[in-house]
């Protein structure tokens, strides 16, 4: 029997504002689904009750026919399934050669293990007809099977996709995004596809890795139809195939690419692949690296500002560059950029937004006090640290600034002042009450160096957030030092 986990509106609306609770091992479907030990056994049966307002919660565990599951599943409009205890504990798994899974207008599913096993197909879709609110699929793991989401109007925030061995996704008849999501190939096709006869799909802080034939792969021949991609944020690397790929088999149609702040690295072919033949409006590059391709880092027609494409062979500009981008350690995974990266301060000075790792655009990474966008992924902080410490516990921070120099780190246990205070060193954010400073750690002029901290912290701090900020000496201020980017850290 095929196991299609289709999700629909299948009750009053009586029931409308009623929550249900959902256990596959100590539940039972005669009970009243209540948190109060009396929950259900099956989705299926939470869903027969459920209408739009409804969340139903699932406990740990697997849900499958084995489970007592039903063939045919529908979330219908306005209903939230979400896992209690997360992805890691709570799977849907499929059996059989077709899973489908089906959501409304409105519809939420959080937290969730989907496994489908290999040669099987799943599919991730929502309904065809106009939401009047758009789906979400939220912190859930799509692990094997072939196409994870489909034909899908939906928005997919951080959310993992392993295994698949076709795409992790694919842009067909709708209009999608994908936040802060992670799609590995393991020998997979393609991490998105967009068909020509999708409409727009936006890309944001999200890592692509793996693909045989492409990380993003867009298919521009629809006459009818103007597919638009927008890449932000993102990372493209170590793909046996190409970085990006856009393709059309005889005749060019409208199409738009929009990549920012994105880097491209260790793809196997091209960083970039793009058709010869120039198309107004076609792909675009800003604020971008495009480094150490295989073949070359870039083929094709398209436009580029403010961007480093390594190799040289994309588009010139008086804004771009070629040469090594200065990653701290891409052998090792690690694409931040080094404090003596000629990307620093290089990006569009329109960028705004968050890096990959959701910190603000636009930091002094230069250390000349005029902070501006960096091109890449990753925007270099001159200060890094966790956003929690504990004490008696190892703590580090790391500095950057040039080779030979030093930084002196600041430790406001009040935290950050209302506000900051204009010095000859830039802004100091910190609340100077009760401040002192840390011995001066060297700096390489490459990635952070590290320094311990434990022994700074007070245990009469607990509870309270402290705040940080270094003052590396540098060539490049006219005081000879530039004040780094504030940290604000709870100490537990």
């Amino acid at each position: 029997m095929r196991l299609l986990l289709l999700f629909s509106l299948l009750c009053p609306a009586s029931q409308a504002q009623t929550d249900f609770w959902i256990d596959p091992v100590l539940g039972s479907d005669q009970a009243a689904g209540t948190s109060a030990g009396a929950p259900l056994k099956t989705i299926t049966r939470g869903l027969e009750l459920s209408g739009p307002g409804t969340t139903i919660f699932l406990a740990a565990g697997e849900y499958s026919a084995a489970s007592g599951e039903a063939p045919t599943h529908l979330v219908g409009v306005g209903v939230t399934i979400e896992s209690l205890e997360g992805p890691e504990v709570t799977t849907l798994r499929a059996q059989d050669p077709q899973v489908s899974l089906e959501l409304d207008s409105g519809a939420v599913l959080e937290g969730v293990t989907i496994r489908a096993p290999d040669g099987s197909l799943f599919v991730l879709s929502t309904t065809l007809v106009t939401l009047a609110a758009r789906a979400v699929v939220r912190n859930c793991q799509f692990l094997g099977g072939g196409t994870a989401i489909f034909n899908a109007n939906v928005d997919v925030e951080g959310c993992r996709f392993e295994g698949q061995f076709t795409a992790g996704a694919v842009a067909f008849l709708a209009s999608s995004s994908f936040t802060d999501c992670e799609f590995v190939g393991m020998g997979s096709a393609f991490g998105i596809f967009q068909n020509a006869f999708s409409t727009r799909l936006d890309v944001l802080r999200c890592t692509l890795y793996g693909y045989e034939r492409a990380g993003i792969q867009v298919r521009a021949d629809n006459p009818n139809a103007c597919p638009s991609l927008s890449l932000k944020d993102s990372l493209v690397v170590n793909n046996p195939g190409s970085g990006l790929r856009v393709t059309y088999p005889i005749d060019p149609s409208p199409y738009k690419v929009n990549i920012e702040g994105t880097t491209f690295d260790r793809n196997g072919h091209y960083g970039i692949d793009h058709p010869l033949i120039p198309i107004p409006e076609g792909l675009t590059l800003r604020s971008t690296v495009v480094a150490g391709s295989g073949i070359a880092d870039f083929r094709g027609s398209g436009t580029a500002e403010y961007s480093l494409i390594g190799d040289g062979s994309g588009p010139s500009g008086a804004t771009n560059l070629t040469g090594a981008p200065g990653f701290v350690d891409a052998a090792a995974g690690d694409w931040s950029l080094r404090f003596d990266s000629p990307c620093l301060d290089r990006g569009d000075p329109a960028s705004v937004g968050l890096d990959l790792l959701g910190h603000p655009r636009a930091v002094d990474s230069d250390l000349d006090l005029v902070p501006l966008p960096d091109m890449g992924a990753f925007e270099h902080r001159p200060l890094v640290g966790p956003k929690s410490a504990t004490v008696g516990q190892p703590f580090e921070l790391g500095v950057t600034g040039p080779a030979g120099g030093f930084s002196t780190i600041i430790v406001a246990p009040l935290g950050y002042a209302q506000s900051g205070a204009t010095t000859p060193f830039g802004r100091l954010f910190l609340n100077p009450q009760g401040a002192f400073r840390i011995v001066p750690a060297l700096t390489t002029g490459g990635g952070p160096t590290f320094v311990g901290l434990a022994s700074a912290l007070d245990p009469a701090w607990i509870g309270t957030s402290v705040g940080f900020q270094a003052l590396p000496r540098s060539t490049n201020a006219p005081a000879g030092g530039a004040y780094s980017n504030p940290l604000l850290i709870q100490i537990q």
